[in-house]
Parts: C-alpha cells; sequence; structure tokens
C-alpha cells in the first residue's frame, strides 16, 4: 500500500515516457505557432513557466531552448523544481565554477535527489554553464513534504513549525479539484489522506511560489526573467506554481505545458507543446 501510496504522488508529475524524436507542434489559443512566435512571446514575459514530463528528452530540450532564447533577451536565471533550497549551496558553487559540469552530477547527488537520467537534463545544465546562467533551487524538502503527506498540516507540526513554512492557500476549489482527480485516477484512498496528499502538493508549489518571487527580491538586474521548470501538475492551468507567483509579485508570464497524449487543451496554458509518446519505462519510488 505504501509503495503504491508513493507512486501515486510521483505520477501526478511525471507521465514518465521516453523521450522521441520529431518535429515540433507548438500551438498557442488552439492555433499552430511557429517557433519565432514562441521567442517573441518569451520576450514579452519575466517568468516563463515550462511544464514538462520528467525524463523526456524533448521537453528537456524545449526547456534549454527556452533558456537561450532568454537569455539572448536579457539575464536570466534557471529555477529547477530538481532540488530542494537546501542544496542552494552546492548549485552557488556550480554557478561561480567551482564545481565543473562533469563533476556536478555528483555534486548534486543527482541519482539521490533527482534519480532520472541525467543525461537528458544535461544540455540545460550544460547551457547554464556556458552562458553563466544561475541555476536556483526552488522546491521544499523532501522529507517534510513525506511528513506532511502522512500526518498531515494539523497533526505533523506545532506552531513554530509551521511558521517557518511558506504563506498556504489551501482554498483554491479549482486547483483542488484537479489534484484531488489526478490522486484517486491513480489510486483511490480516503479523505482524510487525500487531503493530506493535497496539503503536501500546496507545500510543494507554495515553496516554489516563494522561491521564484525571492529570485526576483534578490536580483535586482533589470530585464531579468525567470524560466521555471517543473512537472506538468504544477504549472497546468496555470495554478500551483504560477498563480501563487502572481499572488506575491504582479510579473507578467508566460505558461508552456509540454504534453505526449495528445489530449491537452488550450486552456492548460498559454502555449502548449505535442510530442509523440514512446514506450514507457519502469517508474522511479521516492
Amino acid at each position: 500500500m505504501r509503495r503504491t501510496i508513493c507512486l501515486t504522488f510521483l505520477l501526478l508529475s511525471c507521465p514518465l515516457v521516453a523521450n522521441a524524436q520529431s518535429v515540433r507542434r507548438l500551438t498557442s489559443g488552439g492555433k499552430s505557432i511557429a517557433e519565432k512566435e514562441l521567442e517573441a512571446k518569451v520576450r514579452n514575459a519575466r517568468v516563463i513557466y515550462v511544464g514538462e514530463e520528467h525524463g523526456n528528452a524533448k521537453h528537456h530540450r524545449l526547456q534549454r531552448d527556452i533558456l537561450e532564447m532568454m537569455a539572448k533577451a536579457g539575464p536570466a536565471v534557471l529555477g529547477v523544481e530538481y532540488f530542494p533550497r537546501s542544496l542552494q549551496p552546492v548549485l552557488d558553487k556550480f554557478n561561480s565554477g567551482e564545481i565543473s559540469l562533469k563533476d556536478f552530477p555528483k555534486a548534486i547527488q543527482w541519482k539521490k535527489v533527482w534519480g532520472h537520467p541525467y543525461s537528458v537534463y544535461e544540455p540545460l545544465f550544460r547551457l547554464c554553464h556556458e552562458r553563466k546562467i544561475r541555476v536556483v533551487a526552488l522546491n521544499a524538502e523532501r522529507s517534510v513534504v513525506k511528513k506532511v503527506r502522512r500526518k498531515g498540516l494539523k497533526d505533523g507540526f506545532s506552531v513554530e513549525d509551521l511558521l517557518m513554512f511558506p504563506r498556504m492557500d489551501l482554498r483554491n476549489e479549482a486547483h483542488k479539484e484537479r489534484i484531488h482527480k489526478a490522486l484517486l485516477k491513480v489510486h483511490p484512498m480516503p479523505k482524510s489522506m487525500l487531503d493530506h496528499f493535497y496539503q503536501a502538493f500546496t507545500l510543494w508549489d507554495e515553496t516554489m511560489a516563494e522561491s521564484t518571487a525571492n529570485v526576483f527580491l534578490r536580483d535586482r538586474r533589470e530585464g531579468l526573467r525567470v524560466l521555471v521548470v517543473a512537472g506538468r501538475a504544477h504549472i497546468s492551468h496555470g495554478t500551483g506554481i504560477p498563480d501563487r507567483v502572481k499572488r506575491r509579485t504582479a510579473l507578467t508570464r508566460l505558461t508552456v505545458l509540454c504534453d505526449s497524449s495528445g489530449k491537452a487543451e488550450p486552456g492548460f496554458a498559454d502555449v502548449l507543446y505535442f510530442s509523440e509518446p514512446k514506450a514507457k519505462r519502469k517508474a522511479r519510488l521516492y
């Protein structure tokens, strides 16, 4: 039962498809767009979100290309779901050149912390290394998220603990319904467990939103743009991370959702990127 529940939580953000080779198909408002149009949209936004299927090489390549568009337009920062904020000192050494691109996976403990094949993420980090683009860890500590998932916010933490959390909004009914449906589609669970899972998922989103907003508070470069890369469930329909960042700062945004199912619709994001699915690989359990 426990293993199934862990897998359920992972599958929300990760349909787990391997990479496929094909021509990109980008749409906006239900109409196909060229990459030049995507670049124009990127230039007009300050926060760009790309919702990925973890480990899909085509999706990570799109992220890399969008980040390059951003770097051409002005200063850029990459914010990633992959790492908890406690690993920022390691990322700072990578950002400063103290850790080489070759040594980066070992230094960041990639296999333990994230686990998906590093090779498909490498082009994104290579660009950061070459262009001196700062990488920022956005996520909450996995142990804390796990505790919320098991016990919930009310019973699992003291008032002092809760004061250390980002401000949590659990009242977005549309977001709650979307996440509940996704959870129940994978595995039935009682309401109390469902509520705890939703609280944990919201803690993820709120922490990543707070981290994203903090980038702009700490990095005052004019025209700064931030690329936020995370699982699809954290970005779809503009709820999850995007609306929580908006609550903290009114910067212009662009949401891009990657999809290999062909079922995504215009309301899911400002831009949809469709890629063909390939055989599923075995899921890694957290």
